[in-house]
């Protein structure tokens, strides 16, 4: 099914002017701030709300990718500041698009390559998405530096990659204050009021299992363990299922619910007999059993959706931790 879409910057279309032109996404940015282009949480809020999905991109200069003297570097630093700006708005883990805006020749791949190494340090490979012509998106994915790709019809000679996920067909609508998109598979990375769509299924499948070793090397540290157990303990002794946690209540319930996700099947398996949905009073000590003892045997048996919970905790205890650390 192809859906069809816009990105755009500083303008702020309404509603209405979304609908009567079929919008069913829009790409949005993240970038440094204060920045008049970056989504707010209200703005992200009304879209979901209205039906329409949303695409995360970072771009702050067109050249991001190449621009510093470390690009490897660079590429943490824009990550951990696109993540942070991520789940202040409220959004489930997902994939992040990052630009590499420019006629980047073959040259210059190796730079936009260290770049995304550093962007995949900080959120993980499979939520790396690179935004480009189609010569970029098909060194970058065919060199497995990003999972996702969004092809820009620029730079592109008339070439539209089979690895792209969505395809910026034309540039300059609405007196100039928009892109059309559509996309070139299912998913897309696309986040909507159920959720974010995620699954990859047109290409391979999602790859966050591959990280699975990286994730218990990261579960073996007492620290990280602490501060996942410290998320999700709740002031009245209680461990709630996820599932019964709305996505977009708050940040803190974003936060609670992330992390309640990391250690549900564990949880499960430390406490035979609680139910899905049910609130069970523990104490601190088995919460911190069931990360120690749980959390690998169910690894095995998630499903998608625990998959990216635990990907956005883990990402939020690494950016934790980095904070703390500097």
């Amino acid at each position: 099914m192809t859906y069809w879409g816009w990105d755009y910057a500083w303008w702020r279309p309404s509603n209405a002017t979304l609908k009567s032109n079929g919008v069913q996404f829009v790409c949005r940015y993240l970038s440094w701030l204060p920045n008049g282009k970056v989504i707010d949480r209200a703005e992200f809020q009304n879209l979901l709300n209205q039906g329409i999905a949303v695409v995360l991109n970072w771009e702050y200069y067109a050249d991001d990718a190449i621009r510093g003297s470390n690009h490897y570097s660079d590429g943490q630093v824009h990550a951990r500041e696109a993540e942070r700006q991520r789940i202040a708005l409220g959004a489930p883990s997902c994939p992040l698009y990052f630009s590499a805006d420019f006629d980047a020749t073959p040259a210059q791949q190796a730079a936009i390559n260290s770049y995304l190494d550093g962007v995949a340090s900080v959120i993980g490979r499979d939520r790396v998405g690179v935004y480009g012509s189609y010569y970029v998106i098909e060194r970058t994915l065919g060199a497995g530096k990003a999972t996702w790709g969004w092809q820009t019809y620029a730079w592109s000679g008339g070439n539209v990659s089979s690895k792209a996920h969505l395809y910026q067909y034309l540039n300059g609508v609405m007196g100039g204050q928009a892109d059309r998109d559509r996309s070139l598979k299912d998913n897309f990375g696309q986040i909507t009021k159920a959720g974010v769509a995620a699954d990859n299924s047109n290409s391979g499948g999602l790859s966050w299992m591959s990280n699975k070793s990286d994730f218990l090397a990261l579960l073996k540290d007492a620290d990280i363990r602490k501060e996942l157990c410290a998320i999700n303990w709740q002031t009245d002794g209680v461990v709630e299922d996820p599932n019964t946690i709305p996505l977009y209540e708050s940040t803190a319930d974003n936060k609670e619910w992330r992390a309640a996700s990391v250690i549900q099947n564990g949880y499960k398996l430390a406490k035979s007999g609680a139910g899905s949905g049910a609130a069970v009073a523990v104490d601190q000590a088995t919460i911190e059993a069931a990360v120690e003892a749980g959390v690998a045997k169910a690894l095995e048996s998630v499903d998608g959706m625990v998959k990216t919970a635990v990907a956005a905790a883990v990402a939020e205890v690494k950016l934790q931790l980095a904070k703390e650390a500097s």
